[in-house]
C-alpha cells in the first residue's frame, strides 16, 4: 500500500514517535512517502535515508511569550494559512503518486477526502490557562478540523493509568497505538546497566526555549568537573559545535536513536522536557528523570505532574531553577546523586 506519512515540525518529538509507525508500515511492506518541513525532516531523512520524502509548509512557530495561547494567537492566522497550503500540496501529491492512505501526526490539513486518512495525537483536548467557554470553542474547532479523518489514533495505552490522561479524551472512538519509544528496542534492565555518566542532559522543542534552558544548565553544571555529563542539544541540523565546555562535558548536536538510548541506559539520572515524546521515551527505558515542563506550555505542566507521581521522576519549574533547587531535585530520586 502506497502510503503518505505527514509529520508535524515541533522539536523532535513527533518525528521519534512517527518512525516507530513508519518502521513498521516498512517491515509491513507499505511504500512510504515522508513528509514533513525543519527540523523534524532533518531527522527523518537520517532516520530513513532510503525512502521518498516530500516537504511540506512550514509552520513557522516561534515564542516570544511565556503563554502558549498568546503565542497561538498571534500566529493562529499564519498556522491556519500553512494548514490549507499544506492541504493542496497533499491533495496534489497524492493525486499524482497514487497514494492510498494517508496519517498524520498532528498536521491537520494533511488529509484526503477520498482516502483512508487516520490522524495521531495525544492532545486531542488541550489544557488552558483560560476560562472553560474559551476551551470549549477551541475543543469545537480543533473536532472541526479533525471531522475529516477517517479514525483518530493516540500514542499510548488505554486508560486508566495512561500517560495522556485527560489530554486524550475525545466524543468519537480512539484507536490507542501504544506508547511509541523508538528508543524501545534497545531498553537494557536496569540490574544490567553499567553507569558511566552521573547526568544526562536532552533538549528538545522549538526555539528560543530550547536555547533558554541550555545556557541555563550549561552555567549551573559546567564547573561540576567531578562528574561526568552529557548534553544531546536537540540540533540535528547543526555541524559543528561551538560551546565551549570542561572535559567531563560530552556535548552532540544530535545522536540518531541507537546511540541515545546507548547513553540513556549508562546515565545515573536524565534532565529533560517533559514533553510527550521524551516522557514516552522515558518509560519505555525505565530511566530516572527530572523534568522541567517549558515555560507557557500547560501540557508540559500537567504531564510533569503526572509523572512526578512516579518514584523515580521528579519536576521542577524552571523559573525556580537554581543550583540549590537542582541539586535537592536530583537528591530525591532513587539515584540520590550528590552535587
Amino acid at each position: 500500500m502506497k502510503t503518505l506519512f505527514c509529520v508535524l515540525n515541533w522539536g523532535l518529538g513527533h518525528a521519534s514517535r512517527s518512525s516507530v509507525l513508519i518502521q513498521r508500515l516498512i517491515q509491513e511492506g507499505h511504500y512510504v512517502t515522508i513528509a514533513s518541513d525543519g527540523v523534524a525532516l532533518a531527522h527523518l531523512k537520517k532516520r530513513f535515508p532510503d525512502q521518498s520524502f516530500l516537504e511540506l509548509p512550514s509552520y513557522n512557530v516561534y515564542y516570544t511569550s511565556n503563554s502558549m495561547i498568546i503565542n497561538m494567537a498571534f500566529q493562529a492566522r499564519k498556522i491556519l494559512r500553512a494548514i490549507e497550503h499544506e492541504y493542496s500540496v497533499v491533495a496534489a501529491f497524492c493525486k499524482n503518486h497514487k497514494i492510498e492512505q494517508i496519517i498524520s501526526d498532528n498536521r491537520y490539513g494533511c488529509y484526503h477526502r477520498d482516502l483512508p486518512s487516520h490522524f495521531l495525537s495525544h492532545q486531542l483536548r488541550p489544557i488552558l490557562p483560560t476560562p472553560k467557554f474559551f476551551a470549549q470553542l477551541l475543543y469545537k474547532k480543533l473536532d472541526h478540523y479533525m471531522a475529516p479523518f477517517t479514525s483518530l489514533w493516540v500514542p499510548d495505552n488505554a486508560p486508566p493509568g495512561n500517560l495522556s490522561g485527560r489530554l486524550s479524551t475525545h466524543p468519537r472512538d480512539i484507536i490507542y497505538k501504544g506508547l511509541l519509544s523508538d528508543l524501545a528496542a534497545y531498553k537494557i534492565p536496569k540490574d544490567k546497566r553499567s553507569y558511566y555518566y552521573d547526568i544526562g542532559l536532552v533538549l528538545s522543542g522549538p526555539e528560543p526555549t530550547r536555547s533558554h534552558l541550555e545556557e541555563c544548565l550549561i552555567s549551573l553544571l559546567k564547573h561540576l568537573e567531578h562528574l561526568q555529563i552529557f548534553l544531546v542539544r536537540g540540533l540535528p541540523n547543526e555541524g559543528t559545535i561551538s560551546l565551549d565546555l570542561p572535559d567531563n562535558i560530552h556535548v552532540y548536536n544530535h545522536l540518531h536513536s541507537q546511540e541515545l538510548a546507548a547513553k540513556l541506559n549508562k546515565c545515573k539520572v536524565l534532565i529533560c522536557r517533559s514533553g510527550y515524546s521524551t516522557l514516552m521515551d522515558l518509560l519505555c527505558l525505565d530511566i530516572n528523570a527530572l523534568v522541567i515542563p517549558t515555560p507557557g506550555q500547560t501540557e508540559q505542566a500537567y504531564l510533569a505532574e503526572r509523572m512526578a507521581k512516579k518514584s523515580n521522576y521528579t519536576m521542577l519549574d524552571q523559573k525556580d531553577l537554581s543550583f540549590e533547587a537542582l541539586a535537592k531535585a536530583l537528591q530525591d530520586l532513587p539515584a540520590q546523586l550528590s552535587l
